[in-house]
């Protein structure tokens, strides 16, 4: 019968060619009990670094999906293409369908390109998001920032906001309040003096609530 890791067999596994160099199989079992309509191997089964690229016939549609593609590699993966397309066609096209694209690296990951788009398109409350999240620092550097939102802009520190025009720094706004912390809990003209103003009121409800928690 040949090559079989699986829990299961195939009947209709056989190995269509095999050299020192590599093997070719059908219907190959693997050791999650996949079966490979066809698998590319270097080398033989059991390398210390294995290199495949298999295309699956079945696999569990909760895991990786059925009839999945994995390419595995010790070096690097490398895709070059495009050279001959016309303007507007993409060279490369990545299409996950209803499944999530994920890049994952435990070095760098950097995107070149003479324009570069974060569009999200989603629909409903809970879509349409784009988060950038890092454990120390972001940074966002060009000749001209244009933030620009219809609902809300909002700039939040636990300690130091800074708001720097070396040469002129405009400020507009149909109406613009400002207060210290010291407003924010007394209001604008004593001890607990009600009402506060709307902004007033908000802030003080945030602080109390970082506080407490």
């Amino acid at each position: 019968m040949g090559q079989q890791v699986g829990i299961k067999t195939n009947p209709n596994f056989q190995i269509l060619t095999q050299t020192a160099d590599g093997m070719i199989t059908c219907g190959e079992v693997n050791e999650d009990n996949t079966i490979s309509g066809i698998k590319l191997r270097v080398g033989n089964t059991g390398p210390l670094f294995p290199h495949y690229i298999q295309m699956d016939k079945d696999g569990d549609v909760r895991q990786k999906g059925r009839q999945g593609t994995i390419s595995v590699c010790p070096g690097a993966f490398q895709v070059q293409a495009g050279e001959m397309v016309g303007a507007g066609i993409p060279g490369v096209y990545i299409d996950s369908g209803n499944g999530d694209l994920v890049l994952k690296s435990l070095g760098r990951i950097r995107i070149e390109a003479q324009d570069i788009d974060l569009i999200a398109q989603g629909g409903g409350e809970d879509h349409g998001y784009i988060q950038i999240l890092a454990n120390s620092k972001v940074f966002i550097k060009g000749d001209d920032v244009h933030v620009d939102s219809t609902n809300l802009t909002k700039i939040f520190s636990d300690k130091t906001v800074e708001c720097i025009g070396n040469n002129v720094l405009n400020l507009y706004g149909k109406s613009i309040e400002q207060l210290d912390a010291s407003a924010g809990f007394k209001g604008s003209t004593g001890f607990l003096p009600l009402p506060w103003t709307p902004r007033e009121f908000s802030q003080a409800i945030a602080d109390l609530g970082r506080i407490v928690s």
